[in-house]
């Protein structure tokens, strides 16, 4: 007789619940797995296991349970078995681990059960930060460190935008840097990493790239150390250069989570509301959780010799489809992004602080992209396999990924997206450099 494992998958009132059906044996054990790594998000924090029709269960379905178990707990989350039959009962019983789960007798029940913790320290939370609710979404503020914060802008988007990159224009970068986002590959020298250039994003000192030479998965770099013997290269590269003055922590209440257009809008709004030195241009670090992720990625390397021909630009609408690949539907549903970027609010009065040159030359946007009044100039990576957790301080979750995470995706970031819940580091700059 062959068995079989069927799993469904579902979540009632925030918790994940498996409905399994089949033996739990090393096979079962092996698409049981398969079904937690693709169905829990990074902000899960309960779940439910329905064993109803589970007959047997061995160590190799047991050790699945205990590693979502494990995750939980590092979530201060909660996990539920329910209905037991009497087999399976016994073989925990015999691995000394039945009295290490909560059990009921329903899903209902382990529902319930599921949630008593979550929710009470989400009141804990709400009791000590409490939060603004605008447009059904919850937002709580930390005051961080104000300091003179300054944009250097190394390269030219136009040169990128008309592939004739050449030598002259690939500047090089080092790993001291915290937050920066462009066009850059790494490689053995400048020569080899301009076949390759394309979407970067440099966090708390790990550069993230997308290759342009056919490779569909991004590439990073974690260094231990600076030496100096290595350095990346970019044909533009924004640079973030500062301290947080504010740190905001939102959470949606409503289906459809907040669109990063709307979240840059609402950023510039509290500036104004409380009465920061904000003279239109914000720089915003966001780690947090997707609800639709939509990117936009540069496919080929823009330098001279890949020139469009006829003569032309690369965003042009007869090279769009060969230049960039460009999210139609949105993906990644709960996984977790983490993205620099920049806001320029072309209504604010202040604007003319800055030269109107610079200005201007942030003035680019992606195929695919919003336009208006707020420009948006963001790029993000997706990584799965971390859990995320708005006490957690933005330098931790890049420590994280280097630890346990899997980076999927990197690319500009389309102010479409849609995200969850998440915490934005932002800064006011006083200054915007071009080197």
């Amino acid at each position: 007789m062959c068995y079989k494992m069927d799993i469904i998958t579902e979540r009632k009132e925030g918790v994940l619940i498996f409905s399994l059906e089949g033996r739990l044996d090393t096979n079962g054990a092996e698409l049981f797995g398969s079904a937690v790594k693709n169905m829990v998000h990074s902000d899960d924090k309960a779940v439910v296991i329905d064993l109803k029709d589970v007959p047997y269960i061995s160590s190799s379905g047991i050790r699945v349970i205990l590693g979502l178990k494990k995750e939980m707990k590092k979530r201060e989350g909660e996990i539920v078995l329910c209905s037991l039959q009497e087999y399976p009962s016994k073989v925990l019983d015999m691995a000394g681990l039945l009295n290490i789960f909560k059990t009921t007798d329903s899903v209902d029940e382990g529902i319930k059960k599921a949630k008593t913790g979550i929710d009470t320290l989400s009141l804990i939370d709400e009791l000590k930060n409490p939060s603004t609710l605008r447009n059904g979404v919850h937002y709580t503020f930390e005051s961080g460190i104000v300091s003179k914060n300054t944009i250097f802008i190394c390269g030219d988007a136009e040169s990128v935008f008309n592939s004739s990159v050449t030598e002259e224009n690939i500047s090089e970068g080092n790993f001291d840097i915290e937050y920066s986002f462009g066009l850059g590959a790494m490689g053995i020298d400048k020569k080899d990493a301009m076949q390759r250039l394309g979407e970067m994003l440099m966090i708390q000192g790990t550069i993230i790239w997308l290759p342009t030479d056919g490779s569909t998965v991004p590439d990073y770099f974690t260094p231990v150390k600076s030496t100096g013997d290595i350095v990346f290269y970019s044909a533009q590269n924004v640079i973030l250069n500062g301290s947080f003055a504010d740190i905001i922590t939102f959470e949606t209440e409503r289906e459809e989570g907040i669109s990063i257009k709307e979240l840059y809008e609402e950023i510039f709004s509290f500036a104004f509301e409380r009465q920061r030195n904000c003279n239109g241009v914000i720089s915003v670090v966001i780690s947090g959780v997707i609800d639709e992720y939509y990117g936009s990625r540069i496919k080929r390397s823009p330098v001279l010799s890949n020139s469009p021909h006829p003569k032309g630009r690369i965003d042009d609408a007869e090279n769009v489809s060969e230049w960039f690949k460009t999210d139609i539907t949105g993906s990644y549903a709960g996984d977790t992004i983490i993205s620099a970027g920049i806001g320029i609010d072309l209504k604010n009065p202040k604007i003319s602080v800055y030269d109107p040159s610079t200005i201007d030359s942030l003035r680019y946007s992606h195929p695919g992209d919003l336009k208006g009044d707020t420009i948006i100039q963001t790029h993000a990576a997706v990584v799965k396999g971390i859990s995320w957790d708005k006490k957690q301080d933005i330098k931790n979750v890049i420590r994280e990924l280097s630890e346990s995470g899997e980076i999927i995706d990197v690319s500009h970031l389309l102010s479409k997206t849609k995200l969850r819940k998440g915490k934005v580091g932002v800064s006011y700059p006083e200054k915007i450099i071009v080197d």
